[in-house]
């Protein structure tokens, strides 16, 4: 994944990933978007894009997964987060190879955004093999609005992923797709300003 500056390389450290991750994703937030997965007690889950895998213990009642595309956070993740999951250094596209049981609950926490359009509609053919009959996706993104607060849209601008897009782009992505949309809004934070585009997605 390329990168837009030193500083957005640095985040590939994970002392530097999880004190961005505070600073910029307040736990309201991210208790709100976990809130929409309900009762995964016992579930399959599939964290793509896990970074040092800071989230896992929060799905210690499920059988939790992680990957991600930077091998230091996965070192990092395994060596401090093993007891909570099993994690592994994969693309994306890569996913099918990874031989992994039929997976209930797809999170893609700030993933979409890193993706072009090509590589996106590549992950879900990709997560259609491992994805159950009833599994869902939920994905959680930064995101241009109208109207938008001038400090979210400058933080949202200056994000490392080059692929932020608007609600009708983002929504035009699953148009290529078998992927059906359950839901979709924004979840807005006051400080620092910022706005998330959240989906629920499954092949319903």
């Amino acid at each position: 994944m390329k990168e837009k500056s030193v500083f957005h390389a640095a985040l590939n450290y994970p002392f530097v990933y999880n004190f961005v991750q505070k600073l910029f994703f307040r736990s309201a937030i991210s208790q709100a978007f976990i809130n929409l997965m309900g009762d995964y007690k016992g579930l399959t889950i599939l964290d793509v894009g896990c970074g040092p895998g800071v989230d896992s213990p929060l799905f210690s009642s499920a059988h939790y997964y992680g990957v991600d595309l930077s091998q230091k956070s996965i070192d990092y993740a395994n060596a401090t987060y093993g007891k909570y999951g099993q994690f592994f250094c994969s693309s994306v596209e890569s996913l099918a190879s990874l031989n992994l049981p039929k997976i209930d609950i797809v999170i893609l926490k700030g993933l979409l955004h890193h993706l072009s359009d090509d590589q996106i509609k590549t992950f879900f053919s990709q997560v259609s093999e491992v994805l159950s009959v009833s599994g869902r996706l939920f994905s959680i993104d930064p995101v241009f609005i109208e109207s938008q607060h001038p400090i979210s849209h400058l933080l949202v601008s200056l994000d490392r992923g080059f692929y932020v897009r608007t609600i009708p782009s983002y929504l035009a992505l699953l148009d290529s797709s078998k992927m059906s949309l359950l839901s979709q809004h924004v979840l807005t934070q006051s400080f620092p300003p910022y706005d998330r585009l959240v989906m629920q997605m499954g092949y319903f």
